[in-house]
């Protein structure tokens, strides 16, 4: 979210999740493909199983909400969400490619 001079407000969030496989691997693509979609609405993907976002508080409550009920944690799926102060974002290094990796469909068999 930008305020009115095109600045970022809001924290810098970072996203990760796993989905595990599943006896069912349609089951598991659809888990894959929810979250997905979800954190998309957030955020960019930073890599295949990352996403960077700002948001706040309030964003971050309902995007908990919604990935609540998109992940199966009975089967061992998890989301971690790391809170980037503004501190530390200055901080922040990254080797190799710096932009936002491309989409790619990830199929686990």
């Amino acid at each position: 979210m930008r305020d009115e001079f095109g600045r970022y407000t809001g924290m810098f969030v970072i996203v990760t999740f796993d989905i595990v496989e599943s006896p069912s691997v349609s089951a598991m693509q659809k888990r894959l493909r929810n979250i997905n979609k979800v954190l998309k609405g957030y955020g960019q993907r930073a890599q295949k199983s990352v996403f960077e976002a700002y948001l706040d508080n309030t964003q971050i409550e309902t995007l908990k909400t919604k990935l609540t009920k998109v992940v199966d944690i009975t089967l061992g799926d998890n989301v971690r969400m790391y809170k980037v102060c503004n501190s530390c974002f200055e901080k922040i290094e990254v080797i190799g490619e710096q932009g936002v990796s491309p989409e790619e469909e990830v199929y686990i068999f």
